[in-house]
């Protein structure tokens, strides 16, 4: 059903967004294609445009958290539309182009669990937090997406919640408090070992995976 509000909200939206259905900014103080738009968030009032490096592009500053609700909806579907040829995975607060995507992880920290997406040097380029539990089925979607249709970027399940590209070219080592999975100098997995035996049998599993 649509109420009065959202209509005028969508209105909102369109009036601040481009005319252009393939431009993301154009105003006063930036003008911004599509084509340099990895994703899209959204947070309370802010819409945030995300490049391919992972950097925020341009922020737009909404007035209530219902015109930015409008504003992410009606851009994130431009941006659909923009990539026809590509796959673009959405959430409720998360939309991007999963071309770029070279690994995913999922781990708890602070009573939250945080996932995580990579770019092909191993960067973090984008993360998504909620409760314990909330991002379980997020996080087996993408990754079977990811094993299912980018088979050229070979990608290697190193253990329950961490799939990475080879192209990324993971390292795997041991600490006291168990195994690091790195990317160059770049931390992408931890997983916490609390005696010698287990710790000894991930590394070698996460190894036998990097090795296949």
């Amino acid at each position: 059903m649509v109420t009065k509000n959202t209509a005028n909200n969508a209105n909102n939206a369109l009036n601040i967004l481009p005319e252009a259905a393939n431009t993301a900014v154009d105003n006063d103080e930036k003008y911004l294609s599509f084509a340099l738009v990895l994703a899209i968030t959204i947070m309370d009032n802010l819409v945030k445009l995300i490049g391919t490096d992972g950097f925020v592009l341009y922020t737009y500053t909404l007035q209530d958290t219902a015109t930015a609700r409008a504003v992410f909806n009606e851009l994130a579907r431009r941006l659909k539309n923009f990539n026809r040829q590509e796959e673009v995975y959405t959430t409720d607060y998360l939309t991007f182009r999963m071309k770029y995507i070279y690994g995913v992880t999922l781990f708890e920290h602070d009573s939250k669990s945080i996932l995580n997406l990579f770019d092909k040097k191993g960067y973090p380029v984008l993360s998504e937090s909620g409760e314990p539990g909330s991002l379980d089925d997020m996080y087996l979607d993408i990754q079977a997406r990811l094993h299912g249709g980018y088979a050229s970027k070979k990608f290697l399940h190193l253990h329950e919640h961490c799939l990475l590209s080879a192209h990324v070219t993971p390292s795997v080592e041991k600490t006291q408090r168990g195994i690091l999975i790195k990317a160059g100098r770049k931390l992408v997995s931890f997983i916490y070992a609390d005696n010698e035996s287990r710790k000894n049998d991930i590394f070698k599993a996460v190894v036998d995976v990097i090795k296949s």
